[in-house]
């Protein structure tokens, strides 16, 4: 359905040949339509557009339009991917840099596309997952999606379900670690802890120790909690690593 007031093609002297650029709210579902028909230049002009637009295009919008106005050398990557994901990731705010990954795992773009569609990662969760496929297959050649996809349980939250999938994909990456983490988790949960303190032996990227949770109400509990401390030993623990 198009606005009321809106010049029909004759009206406006279209020749034959013209372009026509039309804009759907996003935010209401809409059946109006906003027309723009291009008659002269029309190259010229969705240049212009885009020039001006570019700030305010999600990374994959930005490409698309690109390759429309100039050759879009070094976008085909992300192109080539189903514009429902394209648009996953625009929504994620991922700048195209962080998505060059993808560019090793085409074998995978039918399994990969709709696990991660179903799953809807976080941005970070995004990155984390095709970094570590990236290296997964780089590493294995022969590497089957069978081997390293998604198990998702439909009683769990998506949430649960990509944790559990990055970290399956974390143990295939890096075995020794996680099972070098594994023990020193075990060994954490084992010290003898002074009562009220929450302890866990943490890895974030290349970095693991232990962190302590507690509280603290006045001096005198966190003198006897420094005393109490200092009578853990956790030599052991760190010579595990």
């Amino acid at each position: 359905m198009v606005k009321e007031g809106t010049p029909s093609l004759a009206s406006l002297g279209a020749p034959p040949c013209y372009v026509a650029l039309c804009g759907f709210d996003r935010q209401d579902g809409s059946e109006f339509i906003d027309a723009l028909v291009i008659d002269e230049n029309p190259h010229a002009v969705i240049k212009s557009i885009y020039e001006n637009l570019t700030g305010e295009l999600g990374s994959c919008e930005s490409a698309r339009l690109k390759a429309i106005v100039e050759a879009a050398h070094g976008l085909e990557f992300i192109l080539r991917w189903d514009l429902s994901l394209q648009n996953l990731f625009d929504e994620k705010q991922m700048p195209l840099k962080v998505l060059k990954p993808l560019i090793y795992l085409e074998h995978w773009r039918k399994p990969l596309t709709e696990a991660l569609l179903e799953l809807k990662p976080s941005a970070q969760q995004i990155r984390e997952i095709l970094d570590l496929l990236c290296d997964l297959t780089l590493a294995n050649k022969d590497l089957s999606w069978e081997g390293i996809a998604p198990q998702i349980k439909t009683e769990k939250q998506n949430s649960d379900n990509v944790s559990t999938w990055i970290k399956s994909l974390q143990a295939k990456r890096f075995p020794k670690t996680i099972s070098r983490d594994d023990a020193q988790k075990e060994k954490t949960s084992q010290l003898s802890w002074p009562r009220g303190v929450h302890a866990r032996w943490e890895r974030q990227g290349d970095q693991a120790g232990i962190v302590i949770q507690t509280k603290i109400s006045n001096a005198l509990e966190w003198k006897r909690f420094k005393e109490n401390l200092n009578k853990i030993e956790i030599d052991e623990l760190f010579k595990l690593q």
